[in-house]
């Protein structure tokens, strides 16, 4: 598995970001959840999550899994 950092943007209203951190404490990927609002690069949709230097828009658990080496490769 994948040992890269994970951070995960968010905003308090958005129910996607609420979905993913609880699907990633669900998983046991552990991540730092950070407001998008004070991200050093422009966070252009929310959820964003950032592995190692490769940026995940929206909630998608297929290349979230296949960044992290455990998904299959479609």
């Amino acid at each position: 598995m994948n040992q890269e950092p994970i951070v995960v943007y968010t905003t308090t209203t958005c129910p996607y970001c609420h979905a993913l951190t609880e699907w990633l404490d669900q998983e046991g990927i552990a991540y730092t959840e950070e407001p998008a609002s004070e991200s050093m690069v422009p966070i252009m949709a929310v959820p964003t999550t950032k592995i190692g230097d490769v940026y995940v828009e929206g909630f998608d658990r297929k290349a979230i899994k296949r960044l992290l080496g455990n998904g299959k490769q479609d």
